[in-house]
Formats: structure tokens, C-alpha cells, sequence
């Protein structure tokens, strides 16, 4: 993207049309956290899905350089810290 940093790259991407495919980002880690609870019978939270999500780009990114990998981390960071807001307010 031309001129458009990391961050501002993955910003854009969590606050843009991808919410009318999957819904808001916190509801989509909520699925996703209710899905893994089902299937290893512990209890996930949307925060702990985006920041485990965040750590798979990581890894890829350790093996190999690819921007999408940082793009995709600190989006799953941004949802991570959106996730923490809901679910303190819902606490």
C-alpha cells in the first residue's frame, strides 16, 4: 500500500469490510472462543483467541519475512485489546 504503514494497514483492515462478511472482530473471537471451548472442553476468551492468532503470524514471520505476517499480528493485537474492552465492560 503506498504510503500506509504497518499499523495503519492493519487498522484499516479490522475497521473495514471485513465486518460485513464475519460481524464485528469481538464477535468473531467470541465464536471462534466458544468453538475451541466445545472442542477441548476449557474455557477460551475472544482476547485469548486473537492474541494465540497473533502468535501464529509471529511464527510464520520468524520463519519467513512476508509484511502480511506483521499486517496480520498487529491486527490480532488491535483485536485483542478491542476484545479486553468488551469483556471488562461485560465483567
Amino acid at each position: 500500500m503506498s504510503g500506509e504503514d504497518v499499523l495503519q494497514e492493519a487498522r484499516r483492515l479490522v475497521a473495514g469490510d471485513r465486518r460485513l462478511a464475519y460481524g464485528t472482530p469481538v464477535e468473531s473471537m467470541r465464536r471462534v472462543a466458544e468453538w475451541w471451548t466445545l472442542a477441548d472442553g476449557q474455557p477460551h476468551t475472544g482476547r485469548e483467541v486473537a492474541l494465540l492468532l497473533a502468535l501464529v503470524k509471529l511464527a510464520r514471520e520468524h520463519h519467513r519475512h512476508g509484511r502480511d505476517n506483521l499486517v496480520d499480528a498487529a491486527g490480532y493485537l488491535l483485536i485483542a485489546s478491542l476484545c479486553a474492552d468488551a469483556e471488562q465492560g461485560a465483567a
